[in-house]
């Protein structure tokens, strides 16, 4: 409220700092207004997951550039200096970043993914797309979608890998499908489709937000029954405590898009 905003609240960074700190001190410090022309969820994260920092935001949601530090010494103007310093550089690697990977569109990187390695008796990421795409394809007949959904989903479908071949999710793994999502607009893809990237990995966790839009829905469907049937084609099949693919929070994900779209759809066919 002092610095005039909104805190970006974060249960697993107060986590953090709570056990790096014995005597906490909040420090209010200040980075330059150009830095935020980056993306917010780029700044929030690079703060986040390098230097535990906590994010303001407006009224709006949007991110101001006032940052708060977990100090374990009293605020200082030698303290504040040195952050705001580290950040800045840490900010200029990002924007670079992002001015890299904006030299080419989200589609023009698919290609790329035929040499990256999902399984070893899978194949690649590109392998899986063309499987997600025949998923994807016999979920949108029996939902009876018109031809200019269908398409959407194919599309989506096709570029829903590709911002793994950015520089940006090379950085922060966390961010695959926040900044495809973002890429997608920049590049001038229909709307449903870029929300797609992001929405397909959801549910994330228990409690997330499930996806909503039938275009989101069909990706983020097709993405979790590749991961099952591909992980019990291959035999890593959860046994008892042991689920190290995540395949019951996945089929759990499945059958929640299901019923809280209120969809009609025979699971034992489309397996």
């Amino acid at each position: 409220e002092a610095a005039g905003g909104v805190l970006n609240e974060d249960e697993d960074l107060l986590d953090t700092v709570t056990y790096l700190v014995e005597n906490p001190h909040i420090v209010t410090c200040e980075f330059d207004k150009n830095f935020l022309q980056i993306p917010d969820i780029v700044l929030i994260t690079e703060m986040k997951e390098h230097q535990k920092y906590f994010a303001i935001l407006d009224k709006q949601g949007k991110l101001i550039n006032k940052f708060l530090v977990t100090s374990n010494n009293p605020e200082t103007e030698f303290v504040k200096r040195g952050n705001v310093k580290v950040i800045s550089a840490r900010f200029t690697d990002a924007g670079f970043f992002y001015k890299e990977d904006a030299k080419l569109k989200l589609e023009q990187r698919v290609d790329s993914l035929k040499n990256v390695l999902f399984h070893k008796e899978l194949g690649s990421i590109y392998d899986k797309i063309e499987r997600m795409d025949a998923i994807a394809s016999i979920i949108s007949d029996m939902l009876g979608l018109d031809d200019s959904t269908k398409s959407k989903v194919k599309r989506a479908v096709f570029l829903s890998k590709a911002d793994l071949d950015t520089a940006m999710v090379y950085e922060f793994a966390s961010l695959q499908g926040k900044v495809g999502r973002i890429y997608a607009i920049n590049d001038g893809e229909d709307i449903e489709v870029a929300e797609a990237i992001n929405d397909h990995y959801r549910p994330r966790f228990h409690g997330d937000k499930v996806p909503d839009g039938i275009v989101s829905v069909v990706l983020s469907m097709a993405e979790k029954i590749d991961n099952i049937l591909g992980s019990y084609s291959v035999g890593n099949i959860p046994k008892g405590s042991q689920d190290p693919y995540a395949l019951r929070r996945q089929a759990n994900a499945a059958v929640e898009l299901i019923i809280r779209n209120n969809l009609s759809i025979d699971l034992a066919e489309v397996l």
